[in-house]
């Protein structure tokens, strides 16, 4: 069988050879991770509200066997409660310590899902209580968690656009 890989990409400030956790922010969709997306554009997006006079797509390809072998652990979610209560507890958790995984895969969540969270702060709800208000079909577009080192090796850079 042959070597299957495609190309992900990702949106900052400057071109990234090797991604560094250590320069990544905790309180993100998934946590403290290397965040790519197989959209060009999405991550054009990113880098323009990073910084629009210098943003930069860093593409990186990775092999799919490598990624495939078993190796690794991948979490996978799908717009749904589980990917909701994953995404509040990673941004807003201080001291959230996230499940070890390697990769974790999922929709992109946005402000109107911050207001959510904002709202179980503010008006001290559970989230029980909002979950079933959230509109999950909305939540279209997937992004790449790179959480470990181990997985950030399987990604090699090609571009700087």
């Amino acid at each position: 069988m042959g070597e299957r890989s495609l190309i992900l990409y990702h949106g900052t400030d400057s071109k990234i050879l090797t991604p560094d956790l250590t320069k990544c922010n905790a309180y993100r969709d998934f946590g403290r991770a290397f965040y790519l997306s197989y959209n060009k554009g999405l991550a054009r997006n990113w880098a323009e509200k990073k910084n629009r006079t210098q943003a930069k797509v860093n593409g990186y390809g990775l092999v799919l066997n490598n990624v495939e072998d078993g190796c690794l652990k991948i979490k996978r979610f799908k717009a749904d409660e589980k990917w909701a209560k994953f995404v509040y507890e990673n941004r807003t958790k201080e001291g959230y310590v996230r499940p070890d995984y390697d990769i974790v895969i999922g929709p992109i969540a946005d402000n109107t899902l911050q207001d959510w969270f904002n709202k179980l702060d503010e008006e001290g709800l559970s989230f029980s209580a909002i979950a079933p208000k959230i509109r999950y079909e909305k939540f279209k577009d997937n992004q790449f968690a790179f959480c470990s080192s181990r997985a950030i090796k399987l990604l090699k850079w090609v571009e700087c656009q």
